[in-house]
């Protein structure tokens, strides 16, 4: 499989976070966010192993590395993620499902599920407020909706609805971001209905066909987390997915070269970590 750059490395990314009000550009290819604490000029570079020392560099530079850097001070541990290789035969990619993946996609399709894909419209607003009702009941953040809404804005073909319909309803619906050979899952949510026929597994199965089908050699299906969330965790590696640990996220201080600055900012710089 070629070398599939992060979604955070991607142009799409890039254009979506100005349209989301932020600071972002592609330098020598890298992308990088720039943001502000108390003054300080921060570069964020998100799943990059390229530092970025430009010839004005910032106060700090954050680095959310794929693999160890020669340089600056790991100051989190690297995250896990599912990564899906869908760019195969669908003969393929059915025989690397495990069993009770092939089992619910099988009760779906019985259920005379029907599966369609678009782009995202204001009738998809219940996406979001069943995501943000999940968000707090299992305590934890996905992308906001507005980020969404600016991804769709300046990608309108790249940010994909899959949605599975019963009797003439949605009862289960995925966002996916498509960003060139790769695809990033971005929101999922479904119904009681949905649920007892397993439409999200389909959901998901017809995604990937799809996308592999357009050409995206990969599908991220997001952070692992088998401490806190084994059964989601379990539930993305039954695809077939592997799993890949991060570096973690270092820092760098191009005009203060000591490590009592490292720790000062560790607390600050903690809640940039992206999931």
């Amino acid at each position: 499989m070629p070398d599939v750059p992060a979604l955070q490395q991607s142009k799409h990314y890039i254009n979506a976070v100005r349209a989301h009000g932020g600071q972002a550009s592609m330098f020598n290819g890298t992308a990088v966010l720039m943001r502000s604490f108390f003054g300080l000029r921060c570069a964020v570079v998100h799943r990059s192993d390229v530092p970025y020392f430009p010839d004005r560099p910032p106060h700090v530079i954050l680095q959310n590395a794929e693999t160890s850097p020669k340089s600056g001070w790991k100051i989190l541990a690297g995250i896990s993620l599912a990564e899906w290789n869908i760019k195969s035969d669908p003969d393929i990619l059915w025989a690397h499902l495990r069993g009770n993946w092939r089992t619910a996609i099988r009760q779906a399709m019985r259920a005379d599920i029907h599966i369609s894909h678009g782009s995202l419209k204001h009738l998809d607003n219940w996406i979001f407020d069943l995501d943000r009702a999940q968000q707090k009941q299992r305590g934890y953040r996905n992308w906001p909706k507005s980020f969404v809404q600016a991804y769709a804005k300046v990608n309108p073909n790249d940010c994909i609805v899959f949605r599975a319909h019963q009797n003439d309803k949605v009862i289960a619906a995925i966002i996916v971001f498509r960003h060139g050979l790769g695809a990033t899952y971005a929101i999922g949510t479904t119904t009681q209905k949905g649920k007892t026929v397993n439409a999200h597994a389909y959901l998901l199965w017809r995604a990937a066909l799809y996308l592999g089908a357009s050409g995206v050699h990969r599908f991220d299906l997001g952070r692992l987390d088998w401490k806190q969330a084994s059964s989601l965790a379990r539930f993305k590696m039954g695809t077939g997915a592997t799993q890949r640990t991060l570096a973690g996220t270092w820092l760098h201080i191009p005009l203060f070269k000591h490590k009592k600055m490292a720790h000062r900012w560790h607390a600050i710089l903690k809640s940039l970590s992206p999931d």
